[in-house]
């Protein structure tokens, strides 16, 4: 997908920027020519080192690119255990994990703003079949990223 907007202060470049930050797995690029290029879909790799954009395009993770987290698995019991991916984070920060609405671990991203962390899943996880999501927050980007998980029976 190209430029969704340009300057001349129409508001078109924000109005876009809007829309995919709501959308999670949206990755936003503002382009030399100061258009803002929108991403609709991207793949993180198994270990989450890269991105790569529909196309094979690998994106960078720079200080704007949004963070983004897999999962090992998207079902799990509760008590389970499973491993979160995560990329784009500020190097070094603090990241906080969360089942639903409970914290259940921390990472450290390393140099590069990966982190690799395996959690359990909590017994207070929402009944089997509801839909709910595991989230990623850096404690210094305040960057969140969330991946969507069901627990089941």
């Amino acid at each position: 997908m190209g430029g969704s907007g340009g300057g001349g202060g129409n508001g078109k470049a924000l109005a876009a920027l809007a829309i995919a930050l709501a959308v999670p797995g949206t990755l936003v690029s503002l382009n030399e020519l100061g258009t803002v290029d929108l991403f609709p879909r991207f793949i993180a790799s198994e270990d989450a080192r890269e991105i790569t954009i529909p196309g094979g395009t690998k994106a960078p993770c720079g200080i704007a690119a949004p963070a983004e987290i897999t999962l090992s698995a998207d079902k799990a019991r509760r008590g389970d255990t499973i491993k979160v991916f995560g990329s784009c984070f500020h190097a070094g920060e603090r990241v906080v994990l969360r089942v639903h609405t409970d914290e259940v671990g921390s990472a450290t991203a390393d140099s590069s703003g990966h982190f690799e962390q395996s959690v359990t899943i909590p017994e207070s996880a929402p009944p089997p079949s509801f839909p709910t999501a595991v989230a990623a927050t850096g404690k210094s980007s305040i960057k969140t990223a969330t991946a969507p998980f069901t627990t089941k029976a």
